[in-house]
């Protein structure tokens, strides 16, 4: 078996609705909206789910991304 690192400090942030995979600019507002905010992006997962964004972010900002993202999207 390959060998496998573990990597601490990360969190997954969601975005989740019926229709997520409908918005089309759902993704490109999100992740823009994090680089603005100088929120790092660790990892996306996109397309797997209808109802479901997940954002990887550095545990230490999780918070302000979820604010972040949040402001972004629903105000």
């Amino acid at each position: 078996l390959d060998s496998i690192e573990v990597d601490h400090g990360h969190a997954v942030v969601g975005i989740v609705g019926a229709g997520v995979m409908q918005e089309t600019d759902l993704i490109a507002k999100s992740t823009t909206a994090l680089a603005d905010a100088k929120i790092k992006l660790n990892f996306y997962n996109y397309g797997s789910s209808d109802t479901s964004i997940l954002l990887g972010v550095n545990a230490a900002q999780a918070q302000d991304a979820v604010k972040c993202l949040y402001h972004a999207l629903f105000e």
